[in-house]
């Protein structure tokens, strides 16, 4: 296997509590030719000074002239690659040895795979307790309204398939996708843009430990998180989403326009029929 460069982003906001931790098992990996891009949005603990102190070069930090949020600092890590691969390390996962030499396996003699995640636990704070196991998702049809449909129907039916996230992509993937919208679900759209630019692979196996809760664990987490406004229905939180994936898809210039108007219209009548159709039959019952 060639040892091409890989660049782990990590945005990182007050993450002092678990961040050793996270920072150890990437320096733990049995592939070392990578570098880590901390995008720091104006932490007031130590975190800082934590990744000071390994004195590494490998370490690369942006500190943010001002607050981004949290969209804006994932997006800006993205505008700062070097390396041929790319992954996000958020500040309280822990990562397996041979999470990045797995991953990059998977693209040996493939060049059609555009990313690869892997099987990741979600566990307790206290790494105690395991709640589930996320399978990632393998798309390798050749049809890439069928990727699209795919991962919106498993994405809608409630399936955690926040690995997909959290996979190593090749960089010039990222440099295709859309700016990140700042809304509750943009890396839905962001996955959903992937899909359409290429296959994704899986590694069978679990190598990534997440920790269950933060900006995700509530609705009110998620709104302080993205600073978005009140939102007074769980469901209304889908219908920026949806804007943002119907703008995704109209753009999209490797589309055909048959095939935006069937990704349009499908994506479309799948929101309204899970979410709006939803909100109205609880009207109704309600008196409302």
């Amino acid at each position: 296997m060639n040892r091409p460069l890989v660049s782990i982003g990590m945005p990182v906001y007050n993450g002092e509590k678990y961040l050793r931790e996270a920072i150890d098992s990437l320096f733990a990996q049995t592939y070392q030719n990578f570098e880590i891009i901390v995008s720091d949005d104006g932490s007031t603990d130590s975190t800082l000074d934590i990744f000071r102190s390994y004195h590494d070069d490998r370490i690369k930090i942006l500190e943010n002239s001002k607050r981004f949020g949290m969209v804006k600092n994932y997006e800006h890590l993205t505008k700062n690659i070097s390396g041929e691969f790319f992954f996000y390390a958020d500040q309280d996962d822990v990562w397996l040895p041979t999470f990045i030499e797995d991953c990059l396996r998977e693209f040996e003699g493939n060049d059609q795979l555009s990313s690869v995640c892997v099987k990741t636990e979600s566990i307790s704070e206290d790494f105690k307790e395991v709640y589930f196991i996320d399978p990632g998702m393998k798309a390798i049809s050749n049809s890439p309204v069928e990727r699209f449909i795919g991962y919106r129907k498993k994405l809608d039916a409630g399936l955690d398939i926040g690995a997909l996230c959290c996979g190593i992509y090749k960089t010039e993937l990222m440099r295709q996708l859309p700016p990140y919208d700042e809304i509750i679900g943009f890396d839905h759209i962001l996955i959903a843009k992937a899909m359409l630019l290429g296959k994704f692979s899986v590694v069978d196996k679990v190598l990534l430990k997440k920790r269950s809760g933060g900006a995700s664990v509530n609705k009110e987490s998620l709104q302080k998180a993205h600073g978005t406004e009140e939102i007074t229905h769980p469901l209304r939180i889908y219908s920026p989403r949806e804007k943002s994936m119907q703008k995704m898809i109209w753009s999209s210039n490797h589309l055909s326009f048959f095939e935006k108007m069937k990704l349009s219209l499908w994506s479309y009548f799948d929101y309204f029929r899970k979410y709006e159709f939803q909100l109205l039959k609880q009207k109704i019952k309600g008196g409302a």
